[in-house]
């Protein structure tokens, strides 16, 4: 019966040592994500950091968040995001870039700024 059981356990870390090796090539396999987008929209933020909005666009983003849950942090995230597309210092490329990819995300965040940002490219 003893021998039985270490037989039978031998099978099964086999089994498991296979089974590991195949999880192992399966996840190399695995393509890494493309964090391109991610990475310039990063760098622009940072590059626009200290760039001062004119007060009637702060007071816009404002007026725009009063009443909303998060109020605080909506207002933080739409002024980062303007503060790119109001930079100066960078390109006309750049803006169009940054801009388009705001218009591609659906969230209660940026949605409400659409309109202000096709604005803004159009005029660039």
């Amino acid at each position: 019966m003893r021998k039985h059981f270490k037989q039978v356990a031998a099978a099964l870390a086999v089994v498991l040592l296979f089974l590991l090796a195949g999880f192992s090539a399966a996840a190399q396999e695995i393509p890494k994500a493309d964090n391109s987008i991610h990475d310039r929209m990063y760098f622009l933020a940072q590059k626009s950091d200290k760039i001062l909005l004119p007060a009637e666009v702060s007071a816009h983003v404002r007026l725009l968040n009063t009443g909303q849950p998060n109020s605080a942090k909506r207002i933080s995230a739409q002024t980062a995001a303007l503060k790119v597309l109001y930079n100066k210092n960078l390109s006309k490329d750049d803006i169009l870039f940054f801009g388009n990819q705001l218009l591609k995300i659906q969230s209660s965040t940026y949605t409400p700024l659409h309109v202000d940002i096709k604005k803004l490219l159009t005029n660039l």
